[in-house]
């Protein structure tokens, strides 16, 4: 056997020998590696106080800054431009409608299969978006979850049922957002509901897109667990709306949006009222 070299390196702790060998022949060192050794661990939990009488951590406080300042710069870039204020409303509002058509069309793209309708509710929707350039902090602000799309196969019945929930608070309290569905509600009823202009049938199937969390039964949707199939995207809400903006930019296109399409108050005593 024939040393070639040694090297001490410390490696924050205890110092550890590497000794390089050449081998040859039957020596021991040149047989098969062994397991490596074992050793019982045990564990015991502790309380660790963390509070203001805990010293600053130099390196850390610089990781962090060099990592957010980086991250802000990321969070300043423009990805599109909206054409005009997304605010929620009556219906979903103009944001509501927004997020609720690029979580539809995302759902299709996704599947390859027609969607019918899509769901997003408002307390899910955390700020508006301004008009002018949407840079991708503001939509990390809009949707600061990880919520993902999923496809749920759902009765006529279920579609309903979804409907009668969404407008039971009553009329300028009905803020949750839908897509490609028609209403018309009076204070917290449901007057009538149609699908590419054909009433509803409580027999047929649908297919809905949402987030992970109402199919769950968030915001109270509990009828969605009685979806007969779901369909996972493993696309984030966010992402969705960050890739719809960028590619609208990418046509020369501003975000725009209504709910005056798809939601409508109209009580038999009152004059129709479109929102």
């Amino acid at each position: 056997m024939r040393v070639l070299r040694i090297v001490n390196r410390r490696l924050r702790g205890p110092a550890w020998v590497f000794l390089l060998v050449l081998m040859r022949g039957s020596h021991p060192l040149a047989q098969a590696p062994q397991a490596p050794p074992t050793a019982d661990i045990r564990i015991k939990p502790a309380q660790i106080r963390v509070d203001a009488s805990v010293g600053e951590d130099k390196a850390v406080r610089e990781l962090v800054a060099r990592y957010g300042e980086r991250l802000r710069a990321e969070m300043r870039t423009v990805i599109g431009r909206a054409g005009q204020d997304l605010v929620k409303g009556l219906g979903g509002g103009s944001l509501g409608a927004f997020v609720a058509d690029v979580i539809r069309r995302t759902a299709e793209q996704s599947t390859a299969e027609p969607v019918h309708a899509a769901l997003q509710n408002s307390g899910g929707l955390r700020r508006p978006i301004a008009r002018g350039k949407i840079t991708l902090g503001t939509i990390y602000e809009v949707m600061p979850f990880e919520n993902q799309i999923v496809v749920l196969e759902i009765s006529g019945e279920t579609l309903l049922a979804l409907l009668r929930h969404l407008v039971a608070r009553g009329n300028e309290q009905v803020t949750d957002a839908i897509s490609g569905i028609h209403i018309v509600a009076c204070r917290g009823e449901l007057r009538a509901a149609s699908l590419d202009g054909r009433p509803i049938d409580p027999h047929a199937v649908y297919r809905l897109a949402t987030s992970d969390y109402l199919y769950q039964g968030g915001a109270g949707y509990a009828m969605l667990a009685t979806a007969r199939r779901v369909i996972p995207t493993g696309v984030t809400i966010r992402d969705a709306l960050i890739a719809f903006i960028r590619s609208e930019q990418a046509a020369g296109r501003e975000i725009t949006a209504s709910a005056t399409d798809r939601f409508r108050l109209e009580c038999p005593e009152d004059s129709p009222r479109d929102r």
